[in-house]
């Protein structure tokens, strides 16, 4: 016999409008396929089914293991003006500032092309004349999508330059777009942190302008940028469909993207894990990870209510046991009335 157990996964992504027309694709393409399914290699699908076919027992295990190394290195590719990149960095901060020392970090950030856009587009939502380009964070509110991309920008910099300290600004920037009525323009939010950890604004700026090809005095809406145009090289080595997205050791994380789910896998990337993956933070609970934590007021409280159920039921089957006595009719053992009729 063949059993497959699978798992309901809750999960949350942007992902590209061209995956609709992929899966649409597979579904009206007549392949018998549904999801969720297993996919084995013909060769084991045939000694399977010879196995199954002559009546032996067959028991299949599903075991994944993450590439190990001294030190993993990951990357989350996001963009700066989704809500859901932002909360998910809201709440993985406080994991990956401790992480930061014992990984190898980078911040990866997407975009949309669209240099065959009117200028209008092209001048509210891009740079380099429309090659990297990004929706209004807002909608029809002030803030416009070339500014989404200079934030991406700034909080590259702010990594390479602060390290640990990014997840700080991360994790407040994340409330940015929730509270941009309060704001000119998104800089002006962003400025707003910058002073609060005291970070160099002009310092940072100076990194923003170097990644654009005239590194002096570059027009943001007009000049290439080098950095966006390695993101893009990547970005389709790696084959990212989603964002927020993790990939660790060159492996994409596929679990729920949640901040516990993502550092569990982190640690569990490290041949030897350091001493923060000790810390219960990084680790599930299980059952029998609960066992004498019980307080015994508690236990005492849980105990009594099962006493009072059992005795409410047991008196119950007395009444009624007592009842079909009186009535003189018969009681089988479980205490149910056997009615005879009357001749």
């Amino acid at each position: 016999m063949l059993y497959f157990f699978f798992f309901k996964q809750k999960t949350a992504y942007e992902m590209l409008r061209s995956l609709v027309g992929s899966e649409m694709c597979i579904r009206d393409s007549g392949y018998t396929i549904s999801i969720p399914s297993l996919i084995v290699p013909k060769k084991h699908g045939s000694e399977l089914i010879e196995l199954i076919k002559s009546g032996t027992t067959v028991l299949l295990g599903l075991h994944f293991n993450w590439a190990q190394s001294p030190k993993p290195s990951y990357q989350i590719w996001l963009s700066s003006c989704n809500q859901l990149s932002n909360d998910f960095m809201k709440e993985f901060a406080d994991y990956g500032s401790k992480l930061e020392e014992y990984t190898e970090f980078e911040p990866n950030y997407v975009y949309w092309p669209c240099q065959n856009c009117d200028l209008e587009h092209t001048e509210e939502k891009c740079i380099a004349n429309g090659k990297f380009c990004a929706p209004d964070p807002d909608g029809d509110g002030p803030i416009q999508g070339w500014e989404a991309l200079i934030e991406d920008l700034r909080q590259y910099c702010i990594h390479a330059l602060y390290g640990k300290r990014y997840w700080s600004y991360v994790g407040s920037f994340s409330d940015c777009l929730k509270d941009i009525k309060n704001y000119n323009n998104l800089e002006a939010c962003s400025d707003e942190k910058i002073n609060n950890l005291g970070f160099d604004k002009g310092e940072i700026s100076q990194c923003v302008n170097k990644t654009f090809v005239n590194k002096n005095n570059p027009d943001y809406k007009k000049t290439d940028n080098s950095l966006f145009s390695e993101f893009k090289k990547r970005y389709f080595e790696k084959g990212i469909v989603f964002w927020p997205s993790v990939i660790i050791n060159d492996m994409h994380f596929r679990g729920n993207m949640e901040a516990k789910e993502v550092a569990v896998a982190i640690c569990n990337s490290f041949t030897e894990q350091p001493g923060i993956c000790d810390d219960p933070a990084f680790k599930w609970q299980y059952f029998d990870d609960v066992e004498g934590k019980v307080s015994f007021p508690t236990f005492l409280l849980v105990l009594v209510l099962m006493m009072v159920v059992f005795m409410c039921c047991f008196y119950y089957c007395l009444l009624y046991t007592s009842d079909a006595a009186d009535d003189l009719l018969c009681v089988d053992l479980g205490g149910r009335r056997i009615i005879k009729k009357k001749k």
